[in-house]
């Protein structure tokens, strides 16, 4: 988990986040779990 966030704080948006998440990882995003997670991304980069 540390990792992960270590590589947010490395990144320069939501929209990169978005990108390496749902994108390059390939994440679910219609799960509770992950809408929760990137919710918390979003706020971080508001």
């Amino acid at each position: 988990m540390n990792d992960t966030l270590d590589l947010v704080q490395k990144m320069e948006s939501a929209e990169e986040a978005d990108a390496y998440f749902l994108g390059q990882l390939e994440w679910n995003e219609d799960s509770e779990e992950v809408k929760d997670f990137m919710e918390i991304v979003h706020r971080y980069f508001a």
